[in-house]
């Protein structure tokens, strides 16, 4: 057989090391953004970031206090109200807050009241959603402890974030039904004070009040009316609708009529609407919209099974 030139032999040794050489590099970078993504997923990332002000903050700097970082779409308001009900659910410094964003200054626009120890980053924007992982399309929101170990992630799927950064802080509250009772029992004033009065020298009587703080035909909170409506049709029935002091007295006859209600709905006033926002901010909102409860004798008792709620129902 005859032999290759020389010449040829060391071009085919050239490229076979060419071929090491690039595999490797692939293999590599591509292993160095498992790594990125998979680091950043665990454990809150040492990324250098730069924020609208121009200030420069080490990521990591910040452990000591449980973190969140949200990536923020300004033209989404399920995002940016998102932002707005953490906020102010926490104390300065309890925990610390990254919001990154593409549009600063709309984000900015659109929540004037920042707290000045929040970081609004828009610089290098992509480049930071790669970091973390996230596809083009979306936005994610991170939830790392006090000691920069991830917590929580998801897609702003769960309304909100309050309590899973309560336990976090380790801020000691109250279990939720003694919060909401207490809360009830103190207030003085407007119509549930009003009907404790009415019902505390009754021995026979029985109310029922349900609360709520918002309330969509899709949610939890229109079921909850659906099923009261049917229970107490054609009944004169002692059960007083409050939603919050927002709502005008048009859209408190519009929910009358949407949800064929002939039971009184009416307004929060401003002591307990203070309570309720209180509550919400503390608890979540899911834990307190579409609260209900019995009042007999003056005293408030919480209503939280459904078989107890549907028969209290029926009573009226």
């Amino acid at each position: 057989m005859r032999e290759a030139p020389p010449y040829k032999l060391i071009l085919l040794a050239v490229l076979a090391v060419s071929n090491v050489t690039v595999v490797g590099y692939l293999w590599w970078r591509n292993e160095a953004r498992i790594n990125e993504v998979t680091t950043s997923s665990v454990r809150l990332p040492p990324l250098e970031l730069i924020d609208d002000k121009g200030t420069r903050v080490l990521l990591s700097s910040l452990i000591g206090t449980p973190v969140v970082v949200q990536f923020v779409n300004p033209e989404i308001p399920t995002q940016t109200n998102s932002v707005s009900r953490l906020l102010s659910a926490f104390n300065p410094g309890e925990v610390r807050f990254v919001l990154i964003t593409p549009n600063s200054s709309q984000l900015r626009g659109l929540l004037p009241d920042l707290p000045d120890e929040v970081l609004v980053v828009q610089n290098n924007y992509a480049e930071l959603k790669k970091a973390f992982g996230i596809p083009e399309c979306c936005e994610r929101r991170f939830i790392y402890d006090s000691e920069g170990g991830l917590s929580y992630r998801d897609y702003y799927r769960e309304a909100d974030l309050t309590p899973r950064l309560n336990l976090l802080a380790k801020k000691t509250m109250p279990p939720v039904s003694n919060a909401i009772t207490d809360a009830l029992q103190s207030c003085r004033t407007g119509p549930l004070a009003a009907l404790r009065k009415e019902t505390r020298n009754e021995t026979v009587r029985s109310a029922m009040v349900m609360l709520f703080t918002s309330v969509s035909s899709t949610c939890p909170s229109g079921e909850l009316l659906r099923m009261a409506a049917h229970q107490v049709k054609g009944k004169d029935a002692d059960l007083l609708i409050l939603v919050p002091k927002e709502y005008s007295e048009t859209d408190c006859e519009n929910l009358r009529t949407n949800f064929k209600l002939n039971v009184s709905v009416k307004r929060f006033d401003s002591e307990l609407s203070e309570k309720w926002n209180t509550l919400v901010r503390h608890y979540g909102e899911a834990k307190i919209n579409g609260i209900v409860v019995l009042v007999q004798r003056g005293s408030v008792s919480l209503v939280t099974d459904q078989s107890q709620l549907e028969h209290e129902l029926t009573k009226l």
